[in-house]
């Protein structure tokens, strides 16, 4: 996993200030989340994101988006990928052990 960190690039993000952002679901519904990491792998932004409001049972679960561009607009898209959301968050879950190493 190594050589997959090589691929890792910061995005303009303040740690220190926490920040939220509002999506709206398919159905309408808008979520509030707090931007919990937002970084760059293989030439795409992601955002991981943890919903302010969760059930009990979803608890603590995290969101994985990744930013996308087309004529001048930007916006979350869901990955898909299985293997890729799985990378991404192995990589994020890296990245906050070493902020607590530190």
């Amino acid at each position: 996993m190594d050589k997959e960190k090589d691929n890792v690039t910061e995005v303009g993000f303040d740690e220190q200030e926490p920040q939220t952002i509002t999506l709206t679901s398919e159905d309408g519904e808008d979520v509030e989340c707090e931007v919990l990491d937002f970084f760059e792998h293989k030439g795409v932004e992601y955002a991981v994101l943890l919903p302010v409001e969760q059930p009990e049972e979803e608890e603590g679960e995290v969101v994985i988006l990744k930013a996308v561009i087309e004529e001048d607009e930007e916006y979350l898209e869901a990955v898909e990928d299985v293997k890729l959301l799985e990378e991404v968050f192995e990589i994020f879950v890296d990245r906050m052990e070493s902020q607590v190493d530190e």
